[in-house]
């Protein structure tokens, strides 16, 4: 994919799609792994912060879990591993031109 030239708006990695894409929380079989921003970012096609937290403002990526005592300046955020994968998975296709 080429860099984006100043003042061009970049290709989107993903379709937008035509409504919100329903983002509901995963049912949690086995041990919960927290994901970082920046393994959760690792996992997009994304690098820039700004950009995921724009998805999750337009409910196209799952809200992170506040994790700490009184949800402060010393607590931490992650990502559910499962609800990231969920995600991922139930992200818009792109078909080829001419496909039906």
């Amino acid at each position: 994919m080429r860099k984006a030239k100043r003042g061009e708006i970049p290709s989107r990695p993903f379709p937008m799609p035509s409504k919100p894409v329903p983002v509901a929380p995963v049912q949690v079989t086995g041990p919960v792994r927290l994901l970082s921003k920046q393994e959760v970012l690792a996992l997009l096609p994304i690098k820039s912060p700004v950009s995921l937290w724009s998805w999750i403002r337009d409910g196209r990526f799952p809200a992170p879990r506040v994790i700490g005592k009184d949800g402060g300046h010393a607590s931490r955020i992650g990502w559910i591993d499962a609800e990231v994968y969920a995600a991922i998975a139930n992200a818009p296709k792109r078909l080829p031109k001419g496909s039906k």
